[in-house]
């Protein structure tokens, strides 16, 4: 079961006299990668999207009806991330990238800061070696360092209440800068 890329992991558990006790838990998507690939039949190149979760193994989406839950319509939007290499997203893998892992440490930090409610996250381009940029659905376009993320939220929320007191938005930011 665990080569299943959608399942994380999967037990088996003997209760006797009679009983087996299965426990599988699936791998929750949290953002989305298109990638270029040639068709099948007709010459051209179409987008194929797949899923990584939190720690960056990529699976194919669900469909639909394979899900259990309908979820709500912007339930279907997850952030999108560009900039890796095509070659590396196969599904069942782990991408070994450190910028698509600390792009999905910072969406786990995220999802549970104060930032969550005020702006959504739309795009993350993993592209350069030294920063993210973050693209947000109100057109910002942040700028974050690989590392301390949860500082540089804190940060982003400190600017984000300034600018709105002021009545302005946000249109760019560079949060990966640390000495100014």
């Amino acid at each position: 079961l665990e080569m299943i890329p959608r399942i994380q992991s999967a037990s088996v558990d003997r209760l006797l006299p009679g009983t087996l006790m299965i426990k599988v838990v699936e791998r929750e998507p949290m953002a989305q990668v298109n990638v270029p690939r040639p068709r099948a039949q007709v010459a051209g190149i179409d987008l194929q999207t797949y899923h990584l979760d939190p720690d960056g193994y990529v699976m194919m989406p669900l469909e639909l009806h394979q899900r259990s839950v309908m979820p709500a319509q912007n339930d279907l939007q997850l952030p999108a991330v560009s900039g890796l290499d095509p070659n590396q997203v196969q599904p069942g893998r782990k991408i070994q990238n450190p910028q698509l892992q600390a792009a999905m440490r910072l969406l786990k930090l995220f999802d549970h800061s104060p930032m969550a409610g005020l702006v959504e996250i739309k795009k993350i381009d993993v592209a350069n070696p030294d920063t993210l940029v973050v693209f947000t659905t109100q057109g910002s376009e942040i700028n974050f360092g690989l590392n301390e993320p949860e500082q540089q939220i804190r940060r982003w929320r400190v600017i984000h209440e300034v600018s709105q007191k002021q009545g302005k938005a946000i249109a760019s930011l560079d949060l990966g800068v640390t000495n100014s």
